[in-house]
């Protein structure tokens, strides 16, 4: 059969089928208004008992095809209505045909139509979807490394201020507060009120705060890599490069002052 033939069968299938359902239709209609006219019944009771629009039980009732949905859905509803007028609903729709346009079509398309297609329209919304998935993943990270930097730096503050604070609240009650960070390697020996607090090596890693009410003393092999300060006193270096140093401050009880006193000896 040619192209053309086979497109004018089925156009006459198409006609006959349209034709064969909206004559049914139509008679079912009219069979379900006289049965509710006979029950004095009205459109929206029944609507209420069957939750059918009113406009379909019209569109029902007159035969109206083309403002009803695929075919297989309106069995069901005419069922459920002629039920409701107390008909049998399913001996009714049997001779309704259930093939609608669509699938006449679909019936009547060539193995060869179906598979002529470029297969890019197929994939084409599979593709899509993946670029989406994909968009959505680089979003995301997006956000959460922007989101984990800012709360990062928020964090970091938040230590800053609190160990500024418990740092403060400690050193509101001593008399001398000495601040020591180192800049490289040396050897450094504390002394706080005729107590050894530290004996040892210090490095850029390490940072102290020392308290005394009486004196602390510093002593050091390379005063250059010590940077030692007082309370609120911006640290400065205790010395220069390889110079042995001994610092001591003392806590002068007639002025309420600290008295540093230096020593140094040079390798």
């Amino acid at each position: 059969m040619s192209n053309l033939s086979q497109s004018k069968y089925t156009t006459f299938l198409l006609v006959k089928k349209n034709k064969m359902q909206e004559d049914t239709l139509r008679e079912i209609g009219n069979q379900l208004f006289y049965a509710r006219k006979k029950k004095g019944l009205k459109l929206i009771s029944i609507s209420q008992k069957t939750s059918i629009p009113i406009y379909v039980l019209k569109a029902i009732e007159n035969g109206h095809l083309n403002k009803l949905s695929e075919i297989i859905y309106t069995k069901n509803l005419i069922r459920k209505f002629a039920n409701c007028l107390d008909l049998d609903g399913q001996k009714l729709v049997e001779g309704l045909p259930v093939d609608s346009l669509s699938n006449i079509t679909s019936k009547s398309t060539s193995y060869s139509q179906i598979f002529s297609k470029p297969l890019s329209i197929s994939l084409k919304p599979l593709y899509c979807y993946f670029i989406y998935i994909f968009n959505v993943y680089i979003s995301i990270n997006i956000i959460l490394t922007v989101f984990l930097f800012f709360l990062e730096k928020k964090y970091d503050s938040i230590s800053d201020q609190i160990t500024v604070n418990s740092l403060s609240s400690g050193i509101d009650k001593s008399n001398i507060v000495v601040k020591v960070s180192g800049k490289g390697e040396s050897t450094l020996k504390v002394i706080v009120d005729n107590h050894i607090k530290f004996n040892g090596l210090f490095n850029e890693k390490i940072e102290k705060v020392w308290q005394g009410e009486k004196s602390i003393i510093i002593e050091t092999d390379n005063a250059g890599l010590l940077l030692v300060g007082l309370k609120h006193q911006k640290p400065t270096r205790l010395g220069r490069l390889r110079e042995n140093k001994t610092v001591i401050y003392e806590f002068n009880e007639v002025n309420k002052s600290i008295i540093k006193n230096l020593s140094t000896k040079y390798d």
